[in-house]
């Protein structure tokens, strides 16, 4: 027997709601708790569990911020050339996300979607870095703790499928060499976002994950002394019910992009920066009249985290009601099943946190999976 050991599995957007709806591993799990996730992508929400602190603190909230002065994009700049309707294959992006990653030499998640070749010029990223590489952020993660107590552990890793997952972490208990594990689960976000969530396709894959980490539960307990076993997410998805075209609005109205403004449009917010007061009082007055989102005040980003004062992820940011998506977006162009990126507070954003045992400290926020994270190297 191999003393006690403690298994971490993050699922991508099965948040409090899909709990709910499918149960997960009910009589294995029974403590459960509902989160409130951050305002904006798993860009932030990532590094926020694995820190406990908020983006405003770690720095990372989202992938793409306005800096033409560092942009290591120009070079994509001919290939604005080529029309549309090829350039935004997935097939074609995808070779492109490939190329550039291996290039610019990112060892994060790395991907462009549908961001106009043109207007990556004027863009920097963010998350070139892997969260999950001990001594990669400033802000110490729960695996720089771990390391810095000696704790031998296993984890995902960029581009590490969930397979190798599933058959390293078995390995690993096999040989008895790990006392911490934190492993990384997204498929079903994909399929979240393609499908309604009272799908069979949903349904199946729910229970895939139950197989496998049931599996990997059950090898545990019979070589381990004392197993703790946790389950948590990110955010929920929330059930797209209407789509609206805002960059139509804002290309009416007569401002010029690169000159008066830069604006990245994500799925469910859009990001401006000004170049002058004429163009953001125009800018402003519009998105004033748009019924389908708001404009985020900056008391509302700093109560949420998300306030920065270099205004470094936009000077204003549009927020769409929950169940609007932004079509086309610099993410896609087509409607899609579910979406996440909503106002926090909102019935399908909440995260949960799933155990077989009570959380050692109070669950409210996805930041304090941290917290939950870090207890257990207290007994090491």
């Amino acid at each position: 027997m191999n003393k006690k050991i403690s298994l971490f599995f993050f699922i991508d957007a099965f948040g409090w709601e899909m709990l709910q709806e499918c149960g997960f591993l009910n009589s294995v799990l029974p403590h459960s708790y509902k989160l409130e996730s951050l305002f904006g992508y798993s860009s932030a929400c990532v590094p926020s569990i694995l820190t406990g602190q908020l983006p405003n603190v770690h720095g990372y909230w989202s992938s793409f911020y306005y800096s033409p002065s560092t942009s290591p994009f120009k070079f994509l700049a001919p290939l604005s050339l080529i029309p549309r309707c090829f350039s935004s294959r997935n097939r074609v992006r995808n070779i492109v996300n490939r190329q550039v990653k291996k290039k610019l030499k990112i060892n994060g998640y790395f991907n462009l979607y549908q961001f106009p070749f043109d207007t990556l010029k004027y863009y920097d990223y963010n998350e070139k870095i892997n969260f999950y590489q001990p001594g990669s952020t400033t802000t110490p993660t729960i695996f720089d703790h771990l390391i810095s107590k000696n704790i031998p552990y296993y984890s995902y890793s960029i581009d590490k499928s969930e397979d190798t997952q599933f058959d390293e972490l078995m390995q690993s208990l096999e040989e008895g060499t790990i006392r911490f594990s934190y492993v990384s689960l997204g498929a079903i976000d994909a399929v979240l976002h393609l499908n309604d969530r009272h799908s069979d396709i949903v349904k199946n894959q729910v229970k895939a994950y139950e197989t496998r980490i049931s599996k990997i539960y059950g090898r545990a307990i019979e070589l381990y002394d004392e197993v703790e076993i946790s389950v948590f997410s990110d955010h929920d998805m929330t059930p797209i019910t209407e789509t609206y075209d805002l960059m139509k609005d804002i290309n009416k109205l007569g401002l010029s992009y690169g000159k008066d403004y830069a604006a990245i449009y994500d799925s469910t917010m859009a990001r401006f920066w000004f170049f002058n007061k004429k163009s953001e009082l125009i800018m402003r007055n519009k998105l004033s009249t748009i019924t389908q989102g708001k404009t985020m005040s900056v008391l509302e980003l700093k109560e949420l985290g998300a306030y920065f004062e270099d205004n470094k992820f936009g000077n204003l940011i549009f927020l769409m009601n929950e169940g609007v998506t932004i079509i086309p977006s610099y993410m896609g162009s087509k409607r899609i099943a579910g979406m996440h990126g909503y106002h926090p507070t909102q019935k399908h954003a909440y995260a949960m946190y799933s155990s077989n045992h009570q959380a050692p400290c109070p669950m409210n926020k996805i930041t304090d999976i941290f917290e939950a994270m870090l207890n257990v190297t207290r007994f090491y």
